[in-house]
This record gives C-alpha cells, structure tokens and sequence, in this order.
C-alpha cells in the first residue's frame, strides 16, 4: 500500500496576513479583527514591551496619557512617569497654568503628594470640609500665600476640626502650629529622609519646606504606604538629567510659538505634540519646522493622521512620531459629524507600516477599551498607545468627584465638545476663527477608576500574556511577525464577536483585578499559556467557593447564606464560639498549603485549595490552640502564623480590602 504523501501549502495556513487583511477596502476597528496565536517558548515574564514613543524617546511600559483637559495635568503626569509611561499635559489653559504643570511633575519627588492642599490663614472649616468632599483630601497646609512656595504657618487636620461646630472658624484659630518639618537639601535624598522622618515621628504628614521655611511639598504615611502594598511598577520614565519624563501638548497658531518657548524654557519639557483633529495641515508643517530650528533637541510629535500620505508629508517636515486615529475616540464625533476618519486598526497598520520603513514611531489614539485593545494596537505596529477614557475618572485625572444616583463619578468631555471649545480648545479643529462652533466631541462623566498605579501594572500584565499568546517576546518581534506575514489574522463576524465576550450567563461577576495589598505584590512563579490573567487575579479575589472550607462553630451555613455573610460573621465570632473547632474539621484532604502566589502565602494566613485562595485568619485570630489545630491539618508547624495574627487588630481591614466587589450568587 503507498504511503501517502503530504505536502505542505500555504493555502492551507489558518488566516491571512496583514498585507491581504487590511487592503481590500474595508475599515477595521479593533473588535473587528483577532489574532490566530503562535507558539510559546517563553515566560509571560520574560516578555519586553520596551518602544520608543519617538525617535529618541523610549519607554519601559508603551503607554501614554492622552493631553486632555480631563484626563492629565501634573497628577496623572507624574503617576504615568512613575508607571513607565508618560503623560501629556493639556493646553486648554494659560501659558503659565501649563508650564506650572510640567514644572510640578519634573520635580515631583516620589512618596510626596503631587498636588497638596494649600489654603490661607483665613480659609474656614467649611472651606476644608467642601475640599474633602471634592477631592478626598482631609487634610491642609497653610501658608501666608494659601499656595505652595507660601511660608508655611500650619497644618490642619481632622483631629483640629472633629468636633467644630461653627462651620466659618477660620483656620488660623484651630491649626496646629508645632510642626515636624523636613528641610530640602540640594542633592539630598529627600524621599529617604521623609520616610525616616514619618517613622521616627509616627506622623501621617510632614511637609517639606526650605530654609526660609516656604513650603515645596507634603510627605504623606499614606504615598508610601500604596508604594510599598501597591502592584510593583518598575523603574519610572526619566530623561537625562534624573528627572521625570513629561510631555505637553501645543496648538499651531502664532502665539502657540511662545508657548513651545515658556515650555521648554521654563518647564524642561522632553517634548511636544502638535494637537490637531486633523495634522495634515500646512499650519502643522510651519510649527513643527519652527520647533526644530528653534528648539533644536526638543522631539515633537505630529498629528492626528489616519493615512500613510498624511503621516509622510508631516514626517519630512520633521516629525519625531505620529499621532494615529481620528474620530475612534469613545467622545469624538468627527466621523460623525465630518464623514471623515478611518477604522482604527486599519488606519494602525497602515500608518505604523510606513512608519517602521521611515524609522518613525506611531502612537495608537482612540479606541482602546481594554488591555485586548492595546495588544492589538501594539501588534498591529504601534509602538504606543495613547489611552483618554481608559484613564479619565482616575484619582490621577483633573476634576472632582461628584455622586450621581449613588455612583461616583468624574467628569470626561472630548476636546472638540462645546463645553471644552469655550475654553480654547476649538484652536484644534480649526475653528477658533470661525463665528460658528461645529461640535466634534460630547461630555459626560464615567465612573470612578481608582488610581493608575493599580490599573496600569495589571494592565501591562495582560498585555505581555497576550503578546506571549501571540508566540511574540517583544514588541519587534510581533512587528516583524506582522510584516513577513508570519502573524495571522481573521475578521470577526458580529456573532464571533459576541462568542468571544461573555454571554450565556445568568449572572456575572468579573473581578479584572486583585485589590488585597497584602497580595498585589505577588507574582506567579510558574505561569503557563493557558492560564489568563483575569484566572490569575481572580485567584486572590475569590473567598469561599465551596463547602469543603472549615467553618467556625455555631455559624451556620444554610441555604441563601452567602459565602461573604459566612466571612463577615466568622470575624464578628467569639472566643468561645471558635472553641469547639476541632482538628477534624480541618481535615487534610480538603485544605492544602501550596506555594503558588510567591509572596507571603503562608505567613498571611492564605491557604491554596484546587487553584483558589481561602483565607484562616478566623481560627488564627479567635481559636484558642489555632497553631495546633492548623499544625495537625496542615502537618507544619503554624505558630509564628498564629502569633502574628493573634496580634493583628487588624483583621477587618484585611476583609474590607480583599473582599471588595465580592457579590454572592445565591
């Protein structure tokens, strides 16, 4: 019998390459298209996303923060920075507001707060209490000026004003005037000295001041605290000279020469965007050739362009990076309202194509919703990707808090909105000459995010696993895949579309990441293709799953008892009511102490079940011989662990923290 012989085609490859996805007159968006996966040989560790953001600008995460009026300012320049990214100041502003900006987050000293609250002697209570609706901050310092560089005459805290009644008590009568303070000292490391200073003291605030006793700024117990809980977030973006990295963005009008000028002369600004809705433009050409015989060594940054004819005209005029996508932005109407623009993935890879011949980067703008978008941004040629909605709403973002129908909210607007036009920005969309304004953007709010520096770590880790998926190690790789042809690629019908989210549920609880500080530091140490990293984060997020968990005496575990009302009263329970718990019931063969999260699993009282993380700091807290019942489970010896946590008065804040967004499904 003849052996049949195979004989490999390539019409017989899953797919088609980019070359063949993204030329048959069809705009793509994101959602649109989805990578066939490669082979792994690698650790999602091993996997480095290091990019320039232009041709002399490189960064360790390729993320940037898009220079919207409510998305960054000095706050989320600085959380960007120390993150790996970068973040681009706004220009709907003065001159000096800006600068201002820039000049705050390259000297920001990290552990001290970027922005602190600074009121005058004779601000009131009221004052103090309407600033810690609106922005959380409890505490102030007072200065003769009510501004930073202000002599410093005080700080106020809620211990001062507790028990006030009289809300018009100005702050001169109820602050505390014997200060601990921190001297700055030039070369000195002042964030070491702080930290000394706020152990030594146990004080939850120092300011720092200068010889003249002028406040420049306030270390918090609670900065270096998040720093020290907080996901681990790598060595932060800095130039030459040490200090952070931070970009700002500048129009194309005459007067916008002088603002380059103050920018760079006075802020030190690494470099700047031309922000323009549509940067093939001959006002963008004359700024950018300006900049560059005036400004020599300052990168700029052109766009916005969507086509690889407008991105060559603005890279011979000397363009050090491209801004790519007009109207995918989740508050832009330009599609809308112009019938102009490009799908985003299609308007990425086009550009990014011509880019990489040129050797110049492109940043991705618009569109991205989750870390899967950023992955298809950066494997389709970007080598960064500028997020607005993705970060607006952050503690780092511009704006107050406010509470609507019980959510907290912050407010996001598009540039091309008529609310942010009456503020100047309708210089980038052409129209600051024009009698009528023509809306290309809508405001709104979104929801409250946290801060960048939880969101992006995670962010990041997602990313590098979807690049692992991808069988990419770095960003050159998946870029050199991409234009041999080697990565491959399908559109998405609707239906695939819906396939590949969530559907067919009941009901839904999706924890995108993990909250407990006592274990966002953690890493897995042997973490396989096939374990996600929603299945990873989830594993420290999830209480109790199932009945096998050893339960206190006397609580009861009935049917519509949540696992969560188990956890809240097993810490509310007794002494005497753990005292009948037993070592049999904490038997062997249902509890298993496995070393997989690599930080702390054992000491934190964290037990590993079949992949899920339990929890036993009841019976470490409140049973009587708890190191011997749990020595005779466990077969090791648990008394240190239960020495500690017998100490430990805080047990619920460990509950609080870890158990957050926990919503029983009974």
């Amino acid at each position: 019998m003849a052996q049949h012989q195979f004989t490999f085609d390539e019409s017989i490859l899953d797919g088609y390459p980019a070359s063949k996805m993204f030329n048959q007159g069809t705009s793509y968006t994101y959602d649109d298209v989805i990578f066939m996966p490669g082979h792994i040989y690698f650790g999602a560790h091993e996997v480095d996303l290091t990019s320039n953001v232009t041709r002399n600008i490189s960064l360790r995460t390729p993320l940037v923060s898009s220079p919207m009026d409510t998305v960054t300012e000095a706050g989320m320049a600085v959380a960007m920075a120390e993150v790996g990214g970068m973040g681009f100041v706004h220009y709907n502003n003065t001159v000096e507001e800006q600068v201002g900006h820039v000049k705050r987050a390259k000297n920001h000293t990290p552990g001290f707060v970027v922005e602190p609250a600074v009121m005058k002697r004779d601000s009131t209570v009221m004052d103090v209490i309407d600033l810690r609706e609106q922005k959380g901050y409890g505490s102030v310092c007072v200065t003769d000026t009510g501004a930073l560089g202000g002599k410093l005459l005080g700080i106020v805290c809620t211990r001062d004003y507790d028990f006030i009644n009289d809300g018009m008590t100005r702050l001169d009568e109820i602050m505390t005037t014997d200060l601990v303070t921190v001297e700055s000292a030039p070369g000195a490391d002042m964030k070491a000295i702080a930290l000394e200073a706020l152990k030594k003291h146990k004080f939850g605030k120092i300011p720092v001041v200068d010889s003249e006793k002028k406040l420049l700024g306030l270390a918090t117990r609670a900065m270096f605290k998040s720093g020290r809980f907080g996901p681990q977030t790598g060595p932060p973006s800095v130039a030459p000279d040490g200090r952070l990295l931070v970009g700002a963005a500048v129009g194309t009008r005459p007067q916008d020469k002088d603002r380059v000028r103050a920018l760079r002369e006075e802020g030190h600004v690494d470099v700047v965007v031309l922000d323009s809705s549509q940067g093939d433009s001959t006002f963008q050409i004359e700024m950018v050739q300006h900049i560059k015989r005036e400004h020599p060594g300052l990168d700029v940054i052109c766009g916005n362009v969507v086509t690889s004819q407008q991105m060559l005209r603005l890279v011979e005029a000397g363009a050090d990076g491209l801004r790519v996508g007009m109207g995918s932005g989740s508050i832009c109407t330009t599609q809308e309202v112009c019938a102009v623009g490009r799908g985003q993935a299609t308007a990425v890879y086009q550009t990014a194509r011509l880019g990489l011949s040129l050797g110049v980067p492109i940043i991705a703008d618009g569109g991205i919703q989750n870390s899967g978008h950023i992955v298809k941004a950066l494997a389709l040629g970007a080598s960064a990707v500028m997020c607005g909605s993705l970060f607006a709403g952050t503690e780092e973002a511009p704006g107050n808090y406010v509470t609507v129908n019980g959510v907290r909210v912050k407010k996001y607007r598009g540039m091309g909105s008529l609310e942010a036009m009456t503020k100047g920005s309708e210089s980038r969309y052409y129209g600051d000459t024009q009698n009528l304004k023509i809306a290309q953007g809508v405001s709104g709010t979104v929801k409250d995010k946290g801060s960048i520096k939880k969101n992006v770590p995670f962010m990041i880790q997602a990313v590098k696993q979807g690049l692992q998926d991808l069988g990419a190690k770095s960003l050159a790789d998946a870029h050199r895949a991409l234009h041999s042809g080697t990565q491959r690629l399908e559109a998405r019908t609707g239906a695939a579309q819906v396939e590949g989210g969530v559907h067919d549920m009941h009901s839904e609880r999706r924890a995108r990441m993990n909250c407990n500080p006592l274990v966002e530091k953690s890493t897995v140490t042997d973490m396989s293709s096939s374990e996600s990293s929603d299945h990873v984060t989830r594993k420290a997020f999830i209480a109790v799953e199932n009945e096998q968990i050893p339960r206190p005496g006397r609580v009861p575990f009935e049917k519509g008892f949540s696992q969560m009302d188990w956890l809240m009263k097993s810490k509310r329970t007794s002494r005497e009511d753990m005292a009948g718990v037993s070592g049999a019931e904490l038997d062997r063969s249902d509890i298993s102490m496995v070393e997989v999260m690599g930080h702390n699993t054992e000491e934190d009282g964290w037990v590993v079940l079949d992949g899920k993380v339990y929890n036993l700091s009841p019976y470490l807290r409140y049973h009587p011989g708890g190191a011997k019942v749990l020595k005779s489970a466990l077969g090791k010896d648990c008394t240190a662990l239960f020495k500690k946590y017998h100490a430990w008065v805080n047990y619920e804040m460990l509950l609080e923290k870890c158990f957050i967004g926990y919503a029983s499904e009974t």
